[in-house]
Parts: C-alpha cells; sequence; structure tokens
C-alpha cells in the first residue's frame, strides 16, 4: 500500500464523528462513480454493434464466453452468444475478440 493511502487509512480509522464518516462515504461513492463511468465510456469508444467479443462470468468459471454485440447500451451490451441466451454485460467487462488488449 501506498504511504499515502496507508496515512488517509489510518486517519480514517480514527475518526469517530459519524457526520464526517457519511461526508467521506458520499465523496467516495461520487469518485467509485466516476471511475466506473469513465471506464464504461472509455470502453464503448471501442465497441460496435456485430462486433464479436469474448467476457467471463461467474457461472463458467474459467471458460470465456464468445459472442456478437447484439445493441449497446450507456453501462452493459447485449452479447448473443450462439447455443446461449443474451447477456447483458458491462461494457468494461468485454473484449474485443482478435485484439490484444
Amino acid at each position: 500500500m501506498r504511504k499515502d493511502l496507508a496515512n488517509l487509512v489510518g486517519e480514517i480509522s480514527r475518526m469517530t464523528d459519524e457526520s464526517d464518516l457519511k461526508t467521506l462515504n458520499k465523496v467516495l461513492i461520487g469518485q467509485f462513480k466516476y471511475v466506473q463511468e469513465r471506464k464504461a465510456k472509455m470502453a464503448k469508444i471501442k465497441l460496435r454493434v456485430g462486433q464479436e467479443v469474448s467476457f467471463w462470468s461467474k457461472i463458467s468459471g474459467a471458460t470465456p464466453h464468445v459472442g456478437k454485440i447484439k445493441k449497446i447500451n450507456r453501462t452493459k451490451a447485449i452479447i448473443a452468444v450462439a447455443g446461449s441466451f443474451d447477456w447483458s454485460v458491462p461494457l468494461a467487462n468485454l473484449t474485443v475478440e482478435g485484439v490484444a488488449a
């Protein structure tokens, strides 16, 4: 862990005022959402309908699913997987097939 982050964690662990902790929580959640949105937007730039992509799911374990993009939404894409049903997958979890990441 970075030294500045370790110092910040130490300061937070000493906080006892609930109001301060709620404010800190609100700021952290806002920053986390911002980072996720930015990551999704960067992924969305690279994706097109009909493009072949792969993704991992908790259900499949070590085997990735491969399919084609049917629709791209704001944060997720609908992926048609042959011999299976359509999957709704977060954009940041998709890997374009045939392109090194």
